[in-house]
Formats: structure tokens, sequence, C-alpha cells
């Protein structure tokens, strides 16, 4: 038995690195954002870190939202990219950039006008409420450079111009460093805003990130250059394939993205301390995630290339070597996890009891990650590069709202702790969905070419 059947030849590993390092080093970057935020603003308290907490999962929301839709638009440009139609990589770049600036502007709106409404979601702690309150009144006009952002890295990345986003996310992040240090603390004679400075920083960084990968885009005359006529020259033909690949992947995110938001809300409402500890850990599984999320991402350019070409044979070996190397890397990162807990915790700086919980939650995030991120894989890249959607959305759907959510609205009821509600939503979930996703793998039917469905 060979291994390079199931894990793939050597030169299929080097080309999923060379596509895979530089979206892991800017996904790396981009999550550094929230990471820089939480560290920064845990010296402030416990109830500045639950509200940066609960106002990042309004923003995860939308980001969601953002990259469902970009999500779909990079599934079209691949496989129209992988058979050289041109044109119709043009209009796909167009429709997401569309979509993503809409659905932007409406969360910004909201946002700008009921924060303090948008925080009563997810707690009933006046101070959190407060805190969160006057963060996301400031972040919320930084929306606009998410959408834009996010519609460049789909298109750019499906081109195989996978280095251009990311030094646009270098300098967003430098920026953010450099002023949340500035704004957050009062350094260098600036006023000491707290929340506000942290948002305020967050805001410029997202349009500083976003005016580099342009004009970098621009000047190197990648598909971001393409002039409008030519990005919104929908025909009807073109509309029904993007319609047809595009709202399962849409209804997809969102629902996972709603079903995330309500889980949060109802952790939130278990108390002030234990979503403090959440927050910790979530903040170290979300860069755990970027590592999966380039992964998925990688498999939309692999395996939706292949597709779109019309070479089946390679375009499922492509996912079966992607497959295998899933829980293998998720075991690695799961050790370090593991061994390196205490030390996480630690920089935190937050009371013994907060700690404590950290690291419980810490272990079961670490030895269920194999579980979690098989699917996760399925469902975010492989199903979706072969325009499956609509049952990837499915798995989804099943995973979240029927599984997750009852079961932590269950253990709310009930007064479960934190902890055992907790595993309990991961395990089913994850065991779920898994099977689910294997058995539609395993029979070939997602590899759909654009055209033919």
């Amino acid at each position: 038995m060979k291994l390079s059947r199931y894990f793939g030849t050597p030169a299929f590993c080097r080309s999923a690195l060379l596509i895979t390092l530089p979206i892991l080093a800017q996904n790396l970057l981009t999550s550094s954002f929230s990471l820089i935020d939480t560290l920064m603003i845990s010296s402030l308290g416990a109830i500045e870190l639950t509200a940066m907490g609960l106002a990042a999962s309004w923003i995860q929301l939308l980001n969601v939202a953002l990259l469902g839709i970009t999500s779909a638009a990079g599934v079209l440009v691949a496989q129209f990219w992988g058979g050289r139609k041109l044109g119709q990589v043009r209009r796909s770049y167009g429709g997401g950039l569309g979509f993503c600036l809409m659905a932007a502007l409406l969360f910004l709106m909201v946002t700008a006008l009921f924060p303090q409404l948008v925080m009563s979601l997810y707690s009933e702690d006046a101070a959190v409420m407060e805190a969160g309150a006057g963060y996301l009144r400031v972040v919320a006009f930084g929306f606009p450079a998410l959408g834009l952002q996010h519609t460049a890295n789909a298109v750019l990345r499906s081109t195989e111009r996978v280095r251009t986003p990311m030094y646009g996310t270098i300098v967003s992040v430098l920026t953010n460093i450099v002023l949340n240090y500035t704004l957050i603390y009062g350094h260098f004679g600036a006023p000491r805003l707290g929340m506000t400075g942290a948002a305020l920083a967050s805001c410029i960084a997202n349009w500083t990130g976003v005016a580099v990968t342009y004009t970098l885009g621009f000047a190197q005359h990648t598909v971001l250059r393409t002039p409008i006529r030519q990005m919104f020259a929908f025909d009807r033909v073109f509309l029904r394939q993007y319609i047809t690949v595009a709202w399962p992947i849409m209804a997809n995110e969102l629902l996972w993205g709603a079903g995330t938001a309500v889980l949060n809300m109802i952790y939130g409402h278990m108390g002030t301390l234990e979503y403090a500890a959440l927050t910790m850990c979530t903040t170290l599984e979300n860069i755990i995630t970027t590592v999966f999320l380039s992964l998925a991402n990688s498999a939309n350019v692999l395996v939706g290339k292949e597709i779109g070409r019309g070479d089946r044979e390679r375009a499922y070996q492509n996912a079966l070597a992607i497959t295998c190397w899933t829980p293998v890397i998720a075991a690695v990162f799961g050790g370090a996890m593991l061994a390196l807990r205490g030390p996480i915790t630690a920089i935190f700086h937050q009371t013994p009891e907060v700690t404590a919980l950290a690291r419980q939650l810490i272990l079961i995030m670490a030895l269920t990650l194999p579980l979690r991120f098989l699917q996760y894989i399925h469902i975010c890249g492989i199903l979706r590069s072969g325009a499956d959607g609509k049952r990837a959305a499915l798995y989804d759907f099943v995973g979240v709202w029927c599984i997750s959510v009852p079961a932590a609205f269950l253990g709310l009821w009930l007064n479960v702790p934190l902890v055992w509600v907790y595993l309990t939503v991961v395990l089913l979930d994850s065991l779920v969905k898994d099977v689910l996703v294997l058995r539609r793998f395993f029979s070939k039917k997602w590899m759909i070419r654009i055209g033919e469905t």
C-alpha cells in the first residue's frame, strides 16, 4: 500500500504547500487581530474581557456572512479559472463584491445605531453591555473594509495569487498593534481610551490593509483590476450558475454563524467568569482554526481547479490526500495545546478561578481537534470545491441547529456546568457530521462541474 495514494505525491505536497503557506500566513495574521485585542484588553479586567469576547461574537457573525459570500465566489472563480473562462472569473468577482458590500453596510447600520441592543442579546450584565456597546459603536465603521478584504482574498487565492492579500494583512496587523498600544493605554501622548481605543485601532487598521491589497492588486494586473463594466456584465446563464452555487454556501455560513451566535448567547448567560474563560480559549481556538481554514481554502483551489478542467480522478486524489492529512495535523496541534495550556492561560492574567476553567476547556479542545476539523475540511473545502454546497449546508444545519443548540440550551436550563455542556456539544456535533461527510466523500457524488448542473 503506497502512502502517496492516501497522502499525495511529492509534487502534490509541494503544490499544496506553495498555496497553503501564504494563505496560512495571512489567516494567522488576521486571527492575531482578535488575539492582540484580547491580550491587551484582558489586563483591564474580566468585565472588559467578557465584553470584548461577546462583541467579537457579533463581528464574527458578519465575518461568517462575508465568508459564505466569498466562498461561493471563490468556488466559481476556481472552476472558471481551471477552465480558462476569464469572463466568468471577472463576473464572479463582481457578484462577490456586490453581495459583500451590501452585507457589510447592513451590519454597519444595525451595529452603529443599536449597539446596546446587540450586546443585550449576549449578556444581562449592565457593565458588560455598556463596555461592549462602546466598542461596537466605533468598530462598525470598519465593516465595509472587511467586505472588500474578504472579496479580494477569495478572488486572488482562487486565481493562484496568494501572496498579494498577505502583504495587505501584514500592514493591517502591524498598524493594529501600534495603534492598540497607543490608544488603549494612552502612550506617545495619546489619550487613554481603553476598549474604544481598541475599536478605533481595528477600524483604521482594516482600511489600511484594504488600501494596500487593492493597490498591489491593481499594480500587478490581477483580477482586482477588472473594469466595473466587466465585473457586473451579468447574463441569465451566469446568474443561474452563480445562484445555484452561491445560495447553499451563503445559507450554510449564515445558518452556522447564527447558530454559533446563539451558542455564544447561551454560554454568555452561564456567567461572566465562565464566558471570560471561554473567551480565552476561543482566542486560541481561532488561531488553530486558521490552519484548517487555510487547508480548506487550498482545497477549493487544488480540487476545484481540477474539476473545472474535467479531471475528476485527480480532483478526488487531491481531496483524499487533504482528508488524510487533516487528522494528522490536528493531532499535532492538539498535543501542542496540551503541552502548553499552562503558559497559554498564564498570559491572560486572569483570576485563578477563570484560569482553572480555561485550562479544562483547552483540554477538551485539544482532545477533540481531529474529530472537529475532519468535518470542517469537508464542509468548508472539499464538498464546496465540487459545487456540492447543498449537502454541506444540510450537514452543518443538522450539527448546529439539531444537535449543538438544543444540547447547549438544555444544559443552561438544567444549570449544568459550562465544561460539561461544552464537551457534550463538541462531541455530538463532530461525530455526527464526520460520519455524514465521509459517506458523501467516498460516494464521489460531490464532484459537480459548474455548467453541467
